[in-house]
């Protein structure tokens, strides 16, 4: 069963944490990073089959969405800096304060796979590793032609969307959800740069410098072409020269017609079994 916790950042902005039970001081927690515009409570099933897997498991809310007190608008802004440096803090400070001597470990679901590796790269001390499911740096130049010229064209339209409306409008335009003009800038950066540079950052995240210690395991899924294994890999190397596994689901894995971006998240249980047996041996 999962409890909610309201927890608060530093400015102020607040959101739900759902948390399972702990059921020992050594259990390892899994916090679940959602996916662009995909409210936490929608990785209920997931945070169920983690338990079943013997783990504990919280489900972070990004801002913006979900139980969020705020809302992407004209007069409200924000980007990856305040997730990284305000909310995940905040979030993970408030499950350490109820079970200090837990390892925790971040699960993150596409660009909740890269906020993770962000936010390990810059402290490594309280993650003791990273699993992205269906994640990976979306880059354009990965991509085959004509796909990397319309992922191209696509991330400078939505930046430009943003600055207009003065949000995203994901709902209304059929990709993410209402987004702030921040997050689509700094999501863009990384279309088109195929790197990170985070608008706010006092010195921007050097990825390969910092995770020499870190460890994560990549699962990428048949069928989704949001985050096919070349842009996995591009992500991984980030991580450079931690280790870096890699598993690759499909129709063999699943009971169902499981596959894709998100189609998976309505069985997650071949997931979380692949999460539980990565920290297991770990």
């Amino acid at each position: 069963m999962l409890k909610n916790h309201r927890v608060t950042a530093k400015d102020g902005v607040s959101a739900e944490i759902l948390l399972s039970e702990v059921e020992s001081s050594q259990q390892p927690i899994v916090i679940c990073l959602p996916a662009m515009g995909v409210s936490a409570r929608n990785y209920r099933k997931l945070a169920e089959a983690l338990v079943s897997e013997g783990l504990a498991c919280g489900l972070f809310e990004i801002r913006g969405l979900g139980s969020s007190s705020v809302r992407a608008s004209r007069a409200i802004d924000y980007g990856y800096h305040e997730i990284l440096n305000l909310d995940l803090p905040a979030t993970i400070e408030f499950v350490k304060q109820l079970h200090p001597s837990n390892p925790i470990y971040l699960v993150g679901h596409s660009i909740g796979g890269q906020f993770g590796l962000l936010y390990m790269a810059e402290n490594q001390h309280q993650i003791s590793g990273l699993v992205g499911v269906a994640t990976g740096l979306p880059h354009y130049k990965r991509w085959p032609f004509p796909k990397s010229v319309g992922l191209w064209v696509g991330a400078k339209l939505v930046r430009i969307i943003a600055n207009i409306v003065g949000y995203y409008p994901g709902k209304k335009l059929g990709f993410a959800g209402r987004e702030s003009k921040q997050v689509m800038s700094d999501w863009s950066y990384s279309v088109v740069k195929g790197d990170y540079r985070i608008a706010g950052q006092p010195h921007q995240i050097n990825l390969i410098k910092n995770n020499h210690q870190s460890a994560a395991l990549i699962l990428t899924i048949e069928k989704d072409w949001m985050a096919p294994p070349h842009s996995a890999k591009h992500l991984g190397d980030k991580l450079s020269p931690a280790k870096v596994d890699y598993h690759h689901l499909n129709e063999r894995d699943f009971n169902d017609d499981s596959l894709g971006h998100f189609n998976w998240m309505q069985e997650p249980q071949p997931i979380a079994k692949k999460v539980a047996e990565w920290i297991k041996d770990r």
